[in-house]
């Protein structure tokens, strides 16, 4: 292999064209061998603009599970990891030998580092072992990729390798040490070791970051340079890293505003100050470290607050042939990812259609005509409780009237149609939504079709279901009108595309075709399929236009939980995805609709994994392997974030559009 062409994506991204901005992250194996939730977390958080993901070696000389094992459950779930390697513990041979094991499975970057004092840690007898130091690890990689190791033979000769590895070297450096020009005459040691790129510790001081690149200028040394951010979780953990960790200094200002933070605030004051900070410093350098020590959910709000254009990685695709591509022009609705694939983000969308709904419900209001959703439930149940709690916030949000009506849960299916009759008599009330689940005794489409049809803001009456079939819809279901918007402000031209739809449900599926289909001359071609589609792989495949609609993993779930409720004997569930990486067609549009909530993983006795809370740790996820999608895809909508939101503001539409047809 040539060791001219970059062989990771994080080389490449570094390597992209300039104004563009690399983030990386960082996980630490457990200590332990429950490895599960750590990947998941990883896989769920770490997908919206981060390149590569460090995984620590023995961090602060803690034992625990190693980083090769990390990085190489990372490359299965499609993120591309960061070798960390210490020399603290390890001779050159097991150091060169766990090299070449990373390389066999599929690691490219690796950081190399001398690693924290065994003092720090919980095996302070442990003997360091410091055979090499950074720099010789640096060296040591150097020559395992000109095809030697460190040793030599009887005549005196490097040992030559059977097959030679090739590398992305990184190495540390610590910026705001009291003696700075020191750690940049080792750095131009690293470099010359064979560092390519370096990623810093921890800085909280802009002015001193500022002062350090130009020192690195003047040195000469030209390797991309991702300035370290560790989240401040509190303002105790920060006085601890100004006592405790070397050349790290935390403002007392950023101390303070941690101080002065409620609990419930922290976490946001926290990304609040690592996003500031990064903003500050990206002029100055090619990217940034978050290492957020288990808060890995807040590494896109992090990046999407630093206002950062990450780098896009390797253009892979293009080595793929035109004709196995989908034609597909995007509009710039969707935004980059730094994974390849764009994201199509659901919350500006959702945040546009609010505003506008907000200005056409006072106007309306003001002719007289409010606008008054009444929700029916029938009996209690958490779930829609929070479901009509978040809906009475939405419809305030936007100057619609809502009103909660509670029933009991014995009322019979009679009762209930004949309060329905009421409310569609009562001029007052412009729109109705049954909440679901109801109770066994009543029939949920018999009720759904007793509701006024001109009040139906679901859009589920037969009567409106008819309409959308004819193009003559005042509203259509909520779920299927977002997916869809969601698609035509990504690709504004669909005519002709092959567009295949993963799901018939009344709710999204069916709903989806018809809203395609409704032009003569703009409309893609559409096919349906469902989770009982025989070869369902060989449709997907083909499609330009993917959208999905099943919730299959969470079926799974629920029935598998139902069956061992009941004493039955069941094997554990296959929660994977349903629409898989090789099932997608490169350069296709995929809408991913459904919302999973399954566990990350299942213990031995086939219940779920527990989380710091003690309590089973679940995830939100789509239909689609997201990350396996991120780089074959041309745009994909993100679980949760992408269609939910707009959902919601659909809702909201429908409503309106209700009172306004019935002024």
């Amino acid at each position: 292999m040539s060791t001219t062409d970059p062989v990771s994506r994080l080389e490449r991204a570094l390597a992209a064209t300039a104004g563009h901005f690399v983030v990386t992250a960082e996980i630490g194996p457990p200590k332990g061998i429950n490895i599960d939730p750590v990947i998941a977390e990883a896989r769920h958080s770490l997908s919206q603009g981060v390149t590569a993901v460090n995984v620590t070696d023995i961090q602060t000389a803690v034992m625990r599970a190693g980083s090769l094992v990390g990085c190489k459950l990372l490359i299965d779930v499609g993120i591309e990891p960061v070798l960390q390697m210490v020399t603290r513990d390890r001779n050159r041979l097991a150091l060169q030998s766990d090299l070449l094991s990373a390389y066999i499975l599929g690691v490219r970057n690796v950081l190399a580092l001398t690693g924290d004092h065994v003092a720090m840690g919980d095996h302070p007898e442990a003997k360091i072992v410091y055979d090499l130091d950074s720099v010789g690890l640096l060296a040591a990689m150097t020559n395992l990729e000109a095809g030697h190791d460190l040793g030599r033979d009887l005549k005196g000769k490097p040992n030559e390798l059977d097959g030679a590895p090739a590398f992305f070297k990184g190495c540390c450096v610590t910026p705001c040490a009291q003696e700075v020009e020191p750690q940049v005459i080792k750095l131009a040691k690293k470099v010359a070791a064979g560092a390519q790129f370096v990623q810093t510790q921890a800085v909280y001081d802009p002015a001193a970051f500022e002062s350090f690149m130009k020192l690195v200028e003047k040195y000469g040394i030209k390797v991309p340079i991702l300035v370290g951010i560790v989240l401040l979780k509190n303002a105790g953990m920060a006085k601890y890293m100004n006592k405790s960790v070397p050349g790290v200094s935390v403002p007392e200002p950023i101390i303070q505003r941690l101080s002065d933070a409620a609990k419930a605030d922290r976490q946001k004051v926290a990304v609040d100050i690592a996003a500031e900070l990064v903003a500050a410093m990206k002029p100055m350098c090619q990217g940034a470290h978050l290492m957020t020590l288990g808060w890995d959910h807040c590494v896109p709000q992090i990046v999407a607050q630093a206002g950062i254009t990450v780098a896009p990685p390797a253009a892979a695709a293009a080595t793929t042939k035109p004709a196995e591509r989908a034609a597909i022009q995007l509009s710039d609705f969707a935004k980059d990812s730094g994974m390849g694939a764009r994201l199509i983000d659901g919350e500006p969308l959702a945040q546009e259609m609010q505003q506008k709904i907000a200005v056409e419900a006072a106007e309306l209001t003001a002719k007289g005509r409010k606008p008054r959703l009444v929700a029916v439930q029938v009996g209690e149940n958490p779930a829609s409780k929070i479901y009509t709690n978040m809906q009475a916030k939405n419809c305030e949000s936007v100057g619609i009237e809502y009103q909660l009506l509670n029933l009991p849960a014995e009322m019979m299916q009679e009762e209930l149609l004949a309060r329905l009759a009421e409310l569609g008599a009562d001029h007052a009330v412009t729109g109705i939504i049954l909440q679901m689940p109801l109770p066994p005794q009543i029939n949920a489409r018999t009720v759904q079709a007793a509701i006024d049809w001109r009040k139906d803001v679901e859009g589920l009456h037969p009567a409106n279901l008819g309409r959308l079939l004819l193009s003559n819809e005042i509203v259509a279901p909520c779920t299927a009108k977002a997916a869809v918007e969601l698609l035509k402000r990504t690709c504004p031209d669909l005519a002709g595309k092959e567009t295949v739809v993963v799901g018939h449900s009344e709710i999204v599926g069916k709903p989806v075709a018809a809203l395609l289909l409704q032009s003569l001359n703009a409309s893609p071609t559409v096919t349906v399929c469902h989770v009982a589609t025989k070869d369902l792989a060989a449709h997907t495949r083909r499609a330009e236009v993917l959208i999905v609609a099943t919730g299959v993993s969470q079926a799974r779930w629920l029935g598998y939980q139902r069956r061992r409720k009941a004493g039955e004997a069941v094997s554990r569930p296959d929660l994977s995805p349903i629409i898989k990486a090789d099932m997608l067609r490169e350069g296709a549009i995929v809408i991913d609709v459904a919302i999973n909530r399954i566990p990350r993983g299942l213990d031995g006795a086939g219940e779920p994994l527990k989380n710091a809370k003690g309590k089973p740790d679940l995830v939100t996820v789509g239909d689609v392997d997201f990350q396996g999608a991120l780089s074959k895809v041309a745009a994909i909508t993100p679980v949760p974030g992408g269609v939910g939101p707009v959902t919601v503001a659909m809702l909201l539409a429908n409503t309106l559009a209700c009172a306004k047809a019935l002024a």
